[in-house]
């Protein structure tokens, strides 16, 4: 079963690749330009994280240890089909 978003995510990336002639340089700067025009507001985050820029939406991610430590796990294990599925249902 192909997952919606991760589809929508990679036409996206395709389209960019290709609006940039598949050149990485042109894609990052395409990126850059788009994030400038958004008007969201971002922060850098320190060279220690190596993690670049993100939006003060999720900067309390990288502020809290434990839940940060938490989510990469989480996305260690579903990288390796390590995933149940939840019926929001119930909860």
């Amino acid at each position: 079963m192909k997952d919606p978003i991760v589809e929508e995510v990679r036409k996206a990336g395709e389209e960019l690749a290709k609006k940039s002639n598949y050149n990485l340089k042109r894609m990052l700067q395409s990126l850059r330009d788009s994030e400038k025009k958004s008007g969201a507001k971002v922060i850098t985050v320190s060279k220690k994280t190596k993690k670049g820029s993100i939006p003060t939406s999720e900067e309390w991610l990288y502020k809290d240890k434990k839940v940060l430590k938490s989510v990469k796990l989480g996305l260690k294990q579903a990288a390796k089909g390590k995933v149940t599925k939840l019926n929001l249902n119930e909860l």
